[in-house]
């Protein structure tokens, strides 16, 4: 009856170990001082960016979460008419930014295996092109892009075109192959990297996420940003998580051993399972995955179905939780997939 009525949310890969305590305390010392306005410069959280990266402060923008970001990329950088260049399936506010300041979204199809078609991407660029975004790890199919496939696309854009690697996932990753995209920052391509305190830090309620890129594409930025974007509880909260490496430590480890473990599970109810470098899995289902992602929200479990991402429709995704939040989410699948069968 417990499992009914109390909510599993498995659809926004958000972290299952929660925040930082240091962030915890940080923000509720902030809280005292919530009657003044957050510092508008952010400059204490860029010093410390900037001492972790080896870049100057100068070189780094800070947003309401990375999604703001992205849309401030969009907004700093695609006039109406302009294209913006994605993979699909992909994160959906490239596209939903893009829309709003009446832009052109240009989407190249994945690969077999899921991932970015960096050549198909390359060839889709135009002289309207402003922005291509990859998303590494993609969201939502886990994939990666190799450092080799990287360079040679890094060096092949067009000189008029912004790059933004999206990595909100990227500490997750495992793989010797995935790109040092800080050391790109020093060559002569537009890039900028977006990062998030959203995801392994914990604070996705707080809304903080930043840019590393050249400083006047960060002065760009901070141009069509309004005041005050990052609050000063925000702040406050990620300074401390960014201190705090033995909960980074500890959260990597519980999503990687907890990816293993969920991926195995889904893959003895009979279902495909696409390899993953984030904290989530994408699941091929065998059928069409909205009314079993509805079956399943019924019993008060919440994955996400991912044909409004433009992915295929027997494709949902699910957040690494804990042992016993993953122990659930099979047990639940297995017994709404028992009670479809036969259902396309």
């Amino acid at each position: 009856m417990s499992e009914a009525i109390d909510p599993l949310l498995l659809s926004n890969n958000e972290n299952p170990l929660g925040p930082s305590p240091r962030a915890l305390e940080a923000m509720g010392r902030a809280a005292a001082a919530v009657h003044r306005y957050p510092d508008p410069t952010r400059q204490r959280l860029k010093d410390a960016l900037a001492r972790v990266h080896g870049l100057p402060a100068g070189h780094i923008a800070l947003g309401n979460g990375s999604s703001e970001l992205i849309a401030l990329l969009v907004h700093a950088f695609v006039a109406p008419g302009d294209d913006v260049v994605v993979s699909r399936p992909t994160f959906v506010i490239y596209g939903m930014s893009t829309r709003l300041i009446g832009g052109r979204l240009v989407e190249t199809p994945a690969t077999g295996g899921a991932g970015h078609d960096l050549e198909a991407m390359l060839a889709a660029i135009g002289p309207r092109t402003r922005l291509v975004f990859v998303c590494n790890p993609n969201n939502p199919t886990g994939t990666i892009v190799g450092a080799a496939a990287w360079s040679r696309f890094l060096a092949a854009v067009p000189g008029h075109v912004v790059v933004v690697s999206d990595e909100a996932y990227h500490e997750y990753v495992d793989d010797p192959a995935y790109p040092r995209t800080r050391d790109d920052l020093d060559g002569p391509a537009r890039l900028v990297v977006l990062r998030t305190f959203s995801k392994v830090h914990g604070l996705a309620g707080a809304r903080v996420g930043y840019a590393l890129s050249d400083a006047a594409t960060a002065l760009a930025l901070e141009r069509v940003q309004l005041p005050y974007a990052v609050s000063a509880i925000a702040q406050a909260g990620a300074l401390a998580a960014l201190g705090d490496t033995a909960h980074v430590e500890r959260s990597v480890a519980a999503a990687r051993r907890g990816r293993t473990d969920l991926a195995q599970a889904l893959a003895a109810l009979g279902l495909t399972v696409f390899p993953s470098h984030a904290n989530f899995v994408m699941v091929d289902l065998g059928r069409t995955a909205a009314p079993v992602v509805t079956a399943l929200a019924g019993e008060g479990l919440f994955v996400r179905d991912l044909a409004p991402w433009g992915a295929a429709p027997t494709l949902a995704r699910i957040t690494v939780g804990t042992p016993t939040d993953n122990e659930r989410v099979v047990r639940s699948l297995g017994r709404v997939l028992a009670a479809r069968a036969g259902v396309a």
